[in-house]
């Protein structure tokens, strides 16, 4: 160095400085990296969790639906709290059975499936038929609505997690 003129390029506390700097924000970054990829994988399995439950409840109403209605009333012929039994249109006898943590479905013939084991044991879970104005009632001709609540576990919080439908039944008609 001639004159005290410095040379170019960096000095050994300015490049210690920088490298401080990078690892910090390099050890930032790799948290949250992490963090999103930990919460990512949670909700995948929270959702997944509630997913046969949900899909139970899609059944039933599809099902429920498609009860057949005369001048009598619809055909059910079991209205409890935890079981349903009634005519399809297509004269199908569908029984749905609540019991222990499973919901179970069933077709004439035998066909039965279980369409979710993750219900809470002695829990909530209820079918409730509805009149017009909303009202309880255990009279087939005035059913009009058929609720139904599903007490699930979440199996990633280990909670317990409703849901709840209230299906309007769609064939009935003014009698002749």
């Amino acid at each position: 160095m001639a004159g005290g003129r410095r040379t170019r390029g960096f000095t050994l506390i300015e490049l210690i400085v920088v490298m401080v700097l990078l690892g910090f924000l390099a050890a930032v970054g790799s948290k949250m990296i992490a963090g999103t990829m930990d919460t990512s994988y949670i909700a995948a399995r929270n959702h997944s969790s509630g997913s046969e439950a949900r899909y139970a409840m899609e059944r039933i109403t599809r099902e429920i639906r498609e009860m057949a209605f005369s001048a009598s009333g619809y055909s059910v012929s079991t209205m409890g709290a935890s079981s349903i039994v009634f005519t399809k249109e297509d004269g199908t006898v569908v029984t749905i059975t609540y019991s222990g943590n499973s919901i179970t479905l069933g077709y004439t013939g035998g066909t039965t499936s279980t369409l979710t084991n993750q219900l809470v044991s002695g829990s909530t879970t209820t079918f409730q038929y509805r009149d017009q104005l909303g009202g309880a009632t255990a009279d087939k001709e005035d059913v009009r609505f058929v609720e139904i609540t599903l007490a699930f576990a979440n199996t990633v919080t280990g909670q317990a997690e409703t849901l709840r439908n209230r299906v309007f039944l769609r064939n009935a008609q003014a009698a002749p």
